[in-house]
């Protein structure tokens, strides 16, 4: 015992005379830190200043990029609405449900009203920064018929979608200012006797119905979304075509280039999934009874698209500065869509849910 302590005393020793400057370093800053500590500059150094130890974010950055624009913010609000649009009718089963079991006393949920007009205020919100959306429409046309899509097909299909999308956007805006009682119902206005959504009352007015512009809007819109879907289409064929052009190859570029044409497709099935969603929503919402009973489904089949399109439009910010691929070089400049036709972004029937209620 008595040579285990005196090899453990040498060892503390031997320790002390290594590490003497180190220690009485630490033990000098230790003292002077309390007057630096007391000062008011290391107090809000502390205190105002603490973000300073928080790490710069690359993420926090892209994301920033992305909210501040208007496609984010809309894809944002979208999924939001949507996402609470299928939770009220939850929170007021499960109401239910506890009512039943004895377990609340009323069958109603406290929660649901406040959600369903937070619901209502985010459609509202997405219709009004729709009303700029024939400003890019234009544009597309003009640029459209300066610098042509690669073939001929695609031409006539970017057309007809250019085209739906003017009637579209005067019919949505027409329908959300009218449930909205920010327009008369009754006009005399030569534009509402030429449409077939009015009825002609015996004093000569035009009574305008909000439900009829809806479901007429909807149909081009499901125009616009048939037609994508034939662009998705168009776009394989390319794709397709310039993959078994770069197999036949030999040179050393061919790989890279078969790389990217592989990266391409693989750009075209969230393109598929979100506007097959579209596809079935826009059929449900230009039928006078549409297609299902349940609002759920319509509500799910959206927020998967508005999901899937938001996070494209944050991919495509998260990859700097380069464009998402495209299937032609034209698309950047032609599309108001974004870098990708294939990437819908044309704001789909905006309050049709939660302004069903309204009209």
């Amino acid at each position: 015992m008595d040579l285990f302590k005196e090899i453990s005393a040498r060892c503390v020793r031997r320790f002390y005379i290594q590490h003497d400057t180190a220690l009485n370093g630490i033990f000098a800053r230790a003292m002077a830190k309390p007057s630096k500590a007391l000062s008011l500059s290391r107090v809000e150094d502390l205190t105002l200043g603490a973000f300073a130890y928080v790490p710069m974010s690359s993420t926090l950055q892209h994301l920033t990029t992305y909210l501040n624009s208007w496609q984010g913010t809309e894809k944002s609000f979208a999924v939001l609405q949507y996402s609470l649009q299928l939770l009220v009718p939850f929170l007021r089963w499960r109401a239910r449900i506890q009512h039943e079991a004895g377990r609340r006393v009323s069958p109603t949920s406290d929660v649901a009203p406040g959600l369903a007009k937070l619901a209502g205020l985010l459609s509202d919100a997405r219709a009004l920064f729709s009303f700029w959306g024939l400003l890019p429409i234009l544009q597309w046309l003009i640029s459209m018929e300066r610098k042509s899509p690669a073939t001929r097909n695609l031409l006539t299909i970017e057309r007809i979608q250019a085209w739906s999308m003017l009637l579209f956007y005067p019919l949505d805006h027409t329908r959300f200012l009218v449930s909205h009682s920010i327009v008369p119902a009754k006009t005399n206005s030569l534009l509402a006797r030429l449409t077939s959504t009015t009825t002609k009352s015996l004093d000569g007015t035009v009574s305008l119905d909000p439900g009829k512009i809806s479901r007429l809007s909807c149909r081009f819109w499901l125009l616009y979304t048939v037609m994508q879907l034939a662009h998705l289409r168009e776009d394989r064929k390319i794709l397709v075509a310039e993959a078994r052009s770069l197999g036949k190859s030999k040179a050393i570029s061919a790989q890279a280039g078969r790389a990217k044409v592989q990266e391409r497709l693989q750009y075209l099935w969230p393109g598929l999934l979100t506007n097959t969603c579209d596809l079935v929503c826009a059929l449900h919402w230009s039928i006078e009874r549409g297609l299902f009973k349940n609002s759920v489904w319509p509500d799910m089949l959206m927020l998967i698209s508005a999901l899937v399109g938001w996070r494209n439009g944050f991919r495509a910010v998260r990859t700097a500065a380069t464009p998402a691929p495209s299937v032609t070089n034209h698309t950047d400049e032609n599309s108001p869509l974004g870098p990708m036709v294939t990437d819908l972004d044309i704001a789909a029937p905006i309050g049709l849910d939660a302004g069903l209620d309204e009209i």
